[in-house]
């Protein structure tokens, strides 16, 4: 069993990381979206959890449990994990899902608004999500080798 305690906190500093990054490259830019900072952490908490919920429903056939809340506050969203891994490997899965999750917050953030920068950021969402299948068929565990995630 692997236990997974996503920290929004950490997630926001990954979306906040990749927003700044992408205003830095695109500065000379006529048109380019705002930078999201921590005033708007608040509408963001709710897009990590809705990420949250997209990225979990991909690896139901292994997941044990999940830990969320109706409190829109929750600092940790938490899921066991159906797998059998190798000490060590606990915290490079965690990290592909907090990728994951953070990429496809960004993907909400800008859909309808700037559709070619939420594509590309629902793309880092499916690349982070086909690395963790590749990784578990690689590691041969069972339980979420037959997963499919829903965008492909």
């Amino acid at each position: 069993m692997l236990n997974l305690n996503i920290s929004v906190s950490e997630t926001l500093k990954q979306i906040y990381a990749s927003s700044a990054l992408h205003c830095y490259v695109n500065a000379n830019k006529a048109v380019k979206p705002a930078m999201l900072t921590p005033d708007r952490k608040a509408a963001l908490h709710l897009l990590v959890r809705d990420a949250f919920s997209f990225v979990i429903v991909d690896m139901l056939p292994c997941v044990a449990s999940t830990s969320t809340s109706i409190d829109d506050k929750d600092e940790i969203l938490s899921v066991n994990l159906d797998l059998k891994i190798q000490k060590g490997e606990g915290l490079l899965v965690a990290k592909l899902v907090e990728s994951a999750i953070a990429f496809y917050a960004l993907h909400l953030v800008y859909v309808g608004e700037d559709n070619s920068l939420s594509g590309e950021y629902e793309k880092r969402a499916e690349d982070c999500m086909r690395k963790l299948l590749e990784y578990t068929r690689n590691s041969k565990l069972d339980n979420i080798s037959n997963v499919t995630p829903y965008y492909l």
